[in-house]
C-alpha cells in the first residue's frame, strides 16, 4: 500500500517538474520579447501570466500566492500562541487559512461599504468594548479570560493588558493587537447589520396592508388534487413542449461550476482472520496479565495502546471499563470486553480522593539558562524568600523564563489532569500538595517554584492498568482489498460501460456524490479528498480513475465522474430530465384544474368533492401572510368574499378549489410589529453573497490548498 503511494507522489513531482518547465520557457520567451515590443504590451502579457498564479481577486485586485502565505504566516503564528502548539491540526490549518482569506473579505469588500456609509470604531468605544458595561463578545468568548467555571472574568483581561509591556517576547502584544483587530471588526460589522436592518422601510399603505393581511384569519372548505405527474402515464410530453419551457426559463437554468460522481469504496477492515487472530493472542496475555505486578510495563509492552497515567473520576471511561473501575477491588482482573474490533481487559492499580481542577502559580528556572545545579539552588533561595512572605508576582517577574504566566504574575490559571502532561511530575504534584504551600519539582523544562493557590471539591477517582488488544488489517487482507480495486480501475480506465458491468459482476455498491466544488476538501465519506477532487476536475465526463487511498490508509476507492456543470445557464440536454417533469406537471395542473371547473357548476365544495371522488378538508386561520396554507391559496382566498365557491386554483403541490365559511378580523398584530419585523428581516438579510458577488469575488485557493 506504501508503494501505491509513493507511485502516486512521484507522479505528481514528475507534473510539477513539467509544469516548471513550461513555467521557466514562458519567462525566457518574454525576456526575448522585452526586446521586441512595447513596454505596455509586455505588462499585460506579463500580467495574464502571473495571475494564473494567484490565489484569488476581489473588487479587481490580484491576491498574490506571496501576500497570501504572508498572512497565513501571521495567522499561523497567532494560533500557535493561542494553543500554545507548534503544530497545526489539519482542521485548525483550515480555519487558518478561511481567517487569511476573511481579513481581504474585510480590505475589498465590507470596507469600502463601511466607508461609503461613514461607519468605523472611535478609540473611545474601543475602550469601552475592553472595560465598559458592554464587553466585546471576541473579549467574552475567549477561553484565556475566563474563569474555572468557564464564565468569563473582566480581571483576567486587564491582569493581561498590565503585563503586555513585560513579556520580553512580544507574544502578548502580538496577540493583543489580534485581538483588538477582532473587536474593531466586530463592532463595525454589527453597526452596517444594524444600519441594514433599520433602513428597511415600509410606507403606510404597506404597513396597512400587512397589518390587514396578519389580521384577517379565514377558516375554510376545500377539495385538492394532488400533483404528482410522474403516477400520471396520461400526460404526453412532446420534445417542442420541452424546449419552449426552456427558452421562458431558461434563467432559472443557471448553475456554478460542479461535478458529479460514483465512486466504489473498499474499506480497509480486519478480515475474519485477522480477527481469530487478534482474539487468540488476547487470550494468551489476559493469563499473563493476571498474574503481573509492574502493571505500567506489562501493559506498555503488550498493550496496542499506551499506558495512561490517569486518574478517571465516574462517567469519563467508557461505559464497560467504568463499571469496572469503581465497583471492583484490585485483586479483581475485568473479563475481556469486544467492542468491534477492540478486546479489552483491565486491572485497578490506584484509588485515590483528588480534585478536578487546581489553580496554580509557578517561576520556572530553565535547565537552559542555569546549570542543573545553580538552578536547585535558586530554587531553594526562592522558596527560603517565599515562606518568609516574598512577593510571588515579583519574583516570577524577575526569575520565571514562562513569559506567558508571567503575563499573569505566574499564575497558569486553573488546570484540570492532562493539561500538564508535558511536565507530569509537576502535575502530579500539584494535584496533592496542601493549598497555597509553596513547594519545589524538577521537570524537563528545569525547576518550578510553585504554589497551588485554589482547588475544586476532591472526588474519588481510580487508575487502571488498561490491557488492549485491536484486530487491525493484516498484510494479505491489504494486498486483496488492494488488488479489488485496482482491478476496477484498471477495467474501468478507458471504458465506463465496463466499469459499471464489473460493479454489477462483483456486486460492488455504485455510491452517488453530487455537486462537488473545485474547492471541496471533503467527498461523502471522505474527508480530505484534494487528490481525488482534483482528479475529477482534470477528466472527462464518464472517466474513471485509478486507486485512490483515502481517510489516511481507511479506504481504498476508484470514481468515475458522473456529470460536468460548467458555470452559466444548464445545456437543454443536461436539464432534460428536470424540464420533462416541469412540463408533465404543469400539463397535470391544467388537465385537473379543468375537471374542477366544470364540476363547480354543481354549487358547493360537498358536491364537487363527490363529482371527482375526492374527500372535503377543513384549514382554520388561513391568512395572507401564508399561514394555514400553501401561498398561492392564502393569496386566493383573502381575495374572495365568504361563502363563495372559488378556484382553481394551480399551487405548488396541487389544485384546489375552496370555499371561505368564515373570516374574522382580530386585532393582534399591529403597525409596530411589521416595523420590527421588517427591521429583524433586515438584520439576518445574508448581504455578503451579494456584495461578493459586486465585488466579484474570485477564490482559486484550491490550486494550492
Amino acid at each position: 500500500m506504501q508503494n501505491e503511494i509513493n507511485t502516486i507522489t512521484m507522479a505528481v513531482l514528475e507534473k510539477i517538474r513539467v509544469r516548471l518547465g513550461v513555467f521557466i520557457t514562458v519567462l525566457i520567451g518574454l525576456a526575448l520579447l522585452s526586446f521586441v515590443i512595447d513596454a505596455n504590451t509586455l505588462q499585460q502579457a506579463i500580467a495574464m501570466f502571473s495571475s494564473k498564479y494567484d490565489v484569488g481577486n476581489m473588487a479587481g485586485k490580484s491576491i498574490t500566492y506571496q501576500d497570501y502565505q504572508k498572512r497565513l504566516d501571521y495567522y499561523n503564528g497567532i494560533n500557535r500562541v493561542i494553543l500554545g502548539d507548534n503544530v497545526l491540526s489539519e482542521p485548525m490549518q483550515t480555519r487558518v487559512r478561511e481567517q487569511a482569506w476573511q481579513e481581504y473579505v474585510q480590505e475589498y469588500v465590507m470596507k469600502p461599504q463601511y466607508d461609503k456609509c461613514g461607519l468605523g470604531v472611535s478609540d473611545d468605544e474601543m475602550e469601552s468594548l475592553v472595560r465598559g458595561q458592554y464587553i466585546s463578545p471576541v473579549l467574552y468568548s475567549d477561553p484565556m479570560f475566563m474563569d474555572e467555571t468557564g464564565q468569563f472574568n473582566r480581571d483576567n483581561v486587564l491582569r493581561f493588558i498590565q503585563n503586555i509591556n513585560t513579556d520580553r517576547t512580544g507574544q502578548a502584544r502580538a496577540y493583543w493587537q489580534y485581538l483588538e483587530q477582532r473587536m474593531y471588526d466586530a463592532q463595525v460589522l454589527e453597526k452596517y447589520i444594524s444600519l441594514v436592518g433599520q433602513s428597511m422601510y415600509l410606507n403606510n399603505l404597506q404597513l396597512q396592508l400587512a397589518v390587514d393581511g396578519r389580521n384577517t384569519l379565514s377558516d375554510i372548505s376545500y377539495v385538492v388534487m394532488p400533483l404528482n405527474a410522474a403516477a400520471d402515464t396520461a400526460v404526453k410530453v412532446a420534445e417542442a413542449d420541452m424546449k419552449a419551457y426552456y427558452r421562458k426559463h431558461e434563467k432559472s437554468f443557471a448553475q456554478e461550476t460542479s461535478r458529479d460522481i460514483e465512486y466504489v469504496a473498499f474499506h480497509i477492515v480486519p478480515s475474519e482472520q485477522d480477527i481469530e487472530l487478534t482474539e487468540e493472542d488476547m487470550n494468551k496475555v489476559y493469563e499473563e496479565f493476571k498474574t503481573a505486578t509492574d502493571l505500567k510495563q506489562f501493559v506498555a509492552f503488550n498493550s496496542d495502546k499506551p499506558f495512561e497515567d490517569y486518574f478517571y473520576k465516574k462517567g469519563e471511561l467508557p461505559e464497560a471499563l467504568d463499571q469496572f473501575a469503581f465497583s471492583a477491588t484490585a485483586k479483581d482482573v475485568m473479563p475481556v470486553n469486544k467492542e468491534e474490533y477492540t478486546y479489552t481487559t483491565a486491572r485497578i492499580m490506584e484509588v485515590k480522593n483528588l480534585p478536578d481542577s487546581v489553580r496554580v502559580s509557578h517561576i520556572l528556572i530553565p535547565f537552559q539558562m542555569y546549570p542543573k545545579e545553580q538552578a536547585v539552588k535558586l530554587a531553594d533561595s526562592l522558596l527560603t524568600v517565599l515562606n518568609r512572605g516574598g512577593n510571588f508576582a515579583y519574583l516570577a517577574q524577575q526569575f520565571s523564563a514562562d513569559q506567558i504566566a508571567n503575563r499573569n504574575e505566574g499564575d497558569l490559571g486553573w488546570v484540570k489532569q492532562g493539561d500538564l502532561r508535558s511536565v507530569k511530575a509537576f502535575e502530579d504534584t500539584c494535584f496533592v500538595v496542601p493549598r497555597n504551600k509553596y513547594f519545589k519539582i524538577e521537570s524537563g523544562f528545569g525547576m518550578h517554584v510553585a504554589q497551588v493557590t485554589d482547588r475544586s471539591a476532591a472526588v474519588k477517582k481510580v487508575k487502571l492498568a488498561v490491557l488492549t488488544k485491536i484486530a487491525e488489517p493484516g498484510k494479505a487482507t491489504i494486498q486483496e482489498l488492494f488488488m479489488q480495486a485496482n482491478e476496477l480501475a484498471s477495467v474501468g480506465m478507458n471504458n465506463y460501460d465496463k466499469f459499471v458491468e464489473l460493479c454489477k459482476e462483483k456486486g460492488y455498491i455504485r455510491v452517488p456524490a453530487y455537486n462537488i466544488s473545485e474547492a471541496d476538501r471533503t467527498v461523502a465519506v471522505f474527508e480530505d479528498a484534494r487528490e481525488l477532487v482534483r482528479w475529477v476536475y482534470e477528466s472527462k465526463n464518464q472517466a474513471v480513475s485509478g486507486t485512490f487511498n483515502l481517510n489516511n490508509n481507511s479506504y481504498f476507492a476508484v470514481a468515475a465522474v458522473t456529470e460536468i456543470r460548467n458555470e452559466g445557464i444548464a445545456p437543454f440536454e443536461q436539464v432534460r430530465d428536470d424540464i420533462e417533469q416541469a412540463v408533465r406537471t404543469e400539463k397535470q395542473a391544467i388537465a385537473y384544474a379543468q375537471r374542477m371547473k366544470e364540476a363547480m357548476p354543481a354549487g358547493t365544495v360537498d358536491a364537487v368533492a363527490d363529482k371527482l371522488g375526492l374527500s372535503v378538508q377543513k384549514t382554520t386561520g388561513v391568512s395572507f401572510a401564508g399561514l394555514g396554507m400553501e401561498a398561492k391559496v392564502a393569496g386566493a382566498v383573502a381575495g374572495v368574499a365568504e361563502r363563495t365557491l372559488s378556484g382553481p386554483v394551480k399551487g405548488r403541490w396541487g389544485v384546489y378549489v375552496f370555499n371561505v365559511d368564515s373570516r374574522e378580523t382580530v386585532a393582534v398584530y399591529t403597525k409596530e410589529d411589521e416595523i420590527n419585523q421588517s427591521k429583524r428581516d433586515g438584520r439576518v438579510f445574508n448581504f455578503l453573497p451579494v456584495l461578493e458577488k459586486a465585488a466579484k469575488v474570485e477564490d482559486w485557493r484550491f490550486r494550492y490548498f
